[in-house]
């Protein structure tokens, strides 16, 4: 009984909530928390290092250059390392966007376009202050043939 009665008051109550505020309210608290600005502080304390060479394959650093004979031949060395990882970068780069033009093919198949990502209109269409917009009937001309035989239909019906 004390359940039963319960329940009825805790649904009266209820009633008069305005849920749409409070489930708005709700999601907007709960993403802010999760996603708030010390986001940046949390990524620097527990997030990866970020690197200093600019990604996977970019090589900008020239303090290398030594005035020995051997000071060269190490320079040389490390540019061939460079060399040979930007050329293993751009290799899996083009592995991973040959799979992916793969993937898409095979997922959507004759509907995969390429969007345009520019506006690629050759003129703007501007209309003049006279234009207006009318509703356009189509009237759909039969013959004696197609209206005679509908009506045998509709009377066979």
């Amino acid at each position: 009984f004390w359940l039963t009665v319960f329940c009825f008051l805790l649904g009266v109550a209820s009633y008069f909530v305005p849920w749409a505020t409070v489930i708005l309210w709700g999601a907007r608290l709960i993403v802010w928390i999760t996603l708030g600005p010390w986001m940046k502080i949390v990524g620097i304390c527990f997030g990866r290092e970020q690197r200093n060479d600019g990604g996977c394959c970019s090589c900008t650093s020239n303090s290398d250059h030594h005035i020995t004979k051997e000071g060269k031949e190490c320079t040389q060395e490390r540019r061939w390392k460079k060399v040979s990882k930007l050329l293993k970068c751009s290799q899996i780069e083009r592995e991973k966007c040959t799979k992916l033009y793969d993937t898409k093919s095979l997922l959507f198949g004759k509907y995969r376009v390429k969007v345009p990502r520019r506006i690629i209109d050759r003129h703007v269409d501007t209309p003049l202050t006279l234009s207006f917009a009318a509703k356009f009937e189509k009237k759909i001309e039969t013959s004696r043939a197609v209206q005679s035989f509908v009506k045998e239909q509709s009377t066979n019906i």
